[in-house]
Order: C-alpha cells, then structure tokens, then sequence
C-alpha cells in the first residue's frame, strides 16, 4: 500500500506548475493533510521537506499486512480509520469503522459491502492510486512507490550490446501471484435456515465466503484450513429468501472471487376440509413446516340459510383451536369477533400479537350463533365461506399466506 512517509519524491526541472498542482490536488483527494501536502510540494519544487508525517496519523495510508474486521485492534487498524475518517481514530475496529468501510465498499463497487478489510479491499486502493497517475503498478505489502511524471527513459547508446536474459527459477503456485486459481463449486444444500457449500480449488488455500442479503452480511471461513476442498456451513438466514455469494480465496495476498446466488428453502403451508358430524360445520386443518401467526378469520354467510321454522340465521362464527391442545381460543388468547356487517361478512380477530402456531397440524372447529331474523331464506341449515384471501395468517417472515376459500356448510 501506499504511505506517504515512504514515498521518495523525486524533484523536476521539467515540472510545470499544471503538473505541481494537479499532483497535489491528487494528494488531497486521499486525504493527506496540510502538513504532508506542504512537505510534498517542497519535495517536487526541489526544497527538503521539514516535516515526516507519522504512522497512524490521517496523513498516511498504511501497508496493511493482514486481515481486519469487528474486534480487530492495532495501529493498522487506526491507519484505516483515519483514511476513512472515523472519529475518534482508537485502534479498535467496531461498529463505526465497519459501517465507514461498507459505505467505502459500495461508492468503490467492491462486492459484498460487508466491511470486512480483506486483500480485495487492499487491492482496490493500489489500484485506485495506479489509475490515478500517483504510482506506476500496485505496490507489494513491503514496498515503497516515488511521485514522478511519466517522463521517457534515454535511449541505450548504439555501441551498448542487449544483455543475455538470465535464467529465472519458476516459482512455486503457492508463491505465485499470477496464478489463475481456479475455484468450482460442488454443491450448495440449503434448508430453511442455513445452506452448506462445498467448492474445490486447483491448488491448495485458505478460503472464505462472504454472504450477504435480506438484512443480513455475514463472513464464513472454510472449515477445511489449507486445502482443496472447502466446506462451509452458513446459519442463521431466513426461509424463502434469495441471498448472493462470493467466495474469496487468497494467494501470496492477492485475492481471487467467485460469486452467485442462492435461495433457502421456502416455508409451506396447507389447508384441509374435514367432514364433522350432523347439525356441526366441517373443520379446517392447517400444517406448515415453520411457525405462523394466525390475526384473523374473514367468513361470509350465504342468506338462503337459516334455522328450521324459526327463520333465524347465522350472525356470528367463533373459531376454536382443536388440536394441538392449548387454550387460545376466546378465553385463552383474547378476541373480538364482529356481527355480520351490511356485505354479510363476520369477522373473528385474534388479539395482538395474534394465534401463534408452531410446525405440525392445527386444527379448527366453528362454532355458531344463530341471532338474526331472515324471512326470505328457504333451507334450513347454515352455509358461510371462509375467505382466504380476505383472512389474515403470517408465514413466519411476516408476510400474508394466501389460501383457498372453503364453504363450511350443514342441511337439517
């Protein structure tokens, strides 16, 4: 990386004050302070800088030589506090610096923003400053970098004979940064939680995958060390959700990506009619493979029915909890249930925070109370819909299941 308490500036009689300017100008934009730029442009005019900015100070951009993220101490990470500007700069790498370098991330398009300071990181930033003119390659870790114009090297006298190339050794593929590491996934196995990737590299490294969606931004390291193949178990997601991958591999600090996305299992959900006995309304049995909250029931009643010579038909339906066998019907939970209005609908309101169920069947029987008068009705028994899409049940994400309407109905 680039600090600038080991740059050598070199001076130029050929600098123009265009090219002066613009160099510092540059400096600024990295946030090199007032002192460090005064000393710069001495440097570049042919005058001994007085001052050497010190280690940490928002004046350098540090070598950094490891990792970093939450709960990483040290001067390094002071040094990435102050280039990113957070304050107090105290060497701890806590929930401040992590947001400054999710913000950093995303206005550089370095993907995942996680705030995680890995070799990606580092390497956009050299080459940030390459692209800039500042350095003429991204510098190594243990490197330093001198501020010159591009200014073409003398021609070779004619009579100087071209030296014979000498042998160079062939490095290792661990000791090689120019290997393409070539990374294959295997399988990804998710469930509704949690998904378990497994991919192989061409060449034995550490290996991390970073995932990230949905509200949540997470860092796994492979379990397998140094190795081939690579195994990693990712927690704590959320059912039904699509959620991107990129898994990083790291050679002689140079990082290499592969990325995708994947989705955990959704949760489902079933509703079942079950025939009940004479003169009683069928029951309804839901099931579903993670918890559900049920708020309310919407019913509409059919007005050709009522009760025998009386002429009395349904005004109010009461839902109660079958099986499993715990008291959350009216006098358990607590609920409001409404007299039919003028669309002939019922409702039947779960108090807050509603029915909450957990996986496995539940099932319901109706109760009803038969206190309005209808002359017009012509078969005795009772008939009401119970609206799925106007009923209001939570998957366990808290979004609305849709269900199909079931006609719960009885003849005397």
């Amino acid at each position: 990386m680039l600090s600038l308490a080991s740059i050598p500036i070199k001076a130029s009689a050929a600098l123009t004050e265009t090219q002066i300017q613009a160099i510092l100008s540059l400096l600024k934009s990295f946030g090199a302070d007032q002192t460090a730029v005064i000393n710069v442009e001495s440097s570049l005019r042919g005058v001994p800088p007085t001052v050497t900015p010190n280690l940490g100070s928002s004046s350098a951009v540090c070598n950094f030589l490891r990792d970093l993220t939450v709960r990483s101490s040290g001067e390094d990470v002071k040094c990435l506090q102050n280039f990113l500007k957070v304050t107090p700069s105290s060497g701890y790498f806590g929930n401040l610096t992590k947001q400054a370098l999710v913000n950093w991330q995303s206005k550089n398009e370095i993907s995942p923003a996680s705030g995680y300071f890995g070799p990606l990181t580092r390497k956009r930033i050299a080459t940030l400053l390459t692209q800039s003119g500042v350095i003429t390659s991204p510098p190594a870790s243990n490197s330093t970098t001198t501020i010159q114009t591009a200014t073409p090297p003398p021609p070779a006298p004619a009579s100087t004979p071209e030296p014979s190339p000498v042998p160079t050794p062939t490095p290792s593929i661990q000791s090689s940064t120019s290997t393409q590491l070539q990374t294959n996934i295997v399988s990804i196995t998710p469930t509704l939680y949690s998904a378990q990737f497994e991919w192989t590299t061409n060449t034995p490294v550490y290996s991390k995958i970073f995932i990230s969606g949905n509200g949540i931004s997470k860092v796994i390291q492979s379990i397998s060390g140094l190795s081939t193949r690579h195994l990693a178990n990712v927690t704590g997601l959320k059912n039904g959700k699509i959620y991107a991958y990129m898994i990083e591999s790291v050679i002689n600090n140079e990082g290499f990506t592969k990325d995708g996305t994947f989705s955990t299992q959704a949760q489902t959900f079933s509703a079942t009619l079950i025939p009940a006995g004479a003169y009683n309304l069928p029951h309804i049995k839901f099931a579903s493979n993670a918890t559900y909250t049920i708020k309310k029931f919407v019913f509409l009643n059919d007005e050709t029915y009522c009760v025998g010579q009386s002429k009395m038909e349904t005004a109010t339906i009461n839902p109660s909890l079958v099986t499993p066998n715990i008291a959350t019907n009216g006098t358990g939970l607590g609920y409001n249930s409404t007299l039919k209005d003028i669309n002939r609908k019922m409702t039947f309101v779960y108090n807050s925070p509603g029915l909450n169920l957990s996986v496995g069947d539940a099932e319901f029987h109706f109760n009803y109370g038969t206190y309005e008068f209808n002359d017009s009705c012509s078969i005795d028994g009772i008939k009401v819909t119970l609206l799925g899409s106007e009923s209001e049940i939570l998957n366990e994400n808290g979004e609305k299941i849709n269900f199909q309407d079931f006609v719960l109905q009885y003849i005397r």
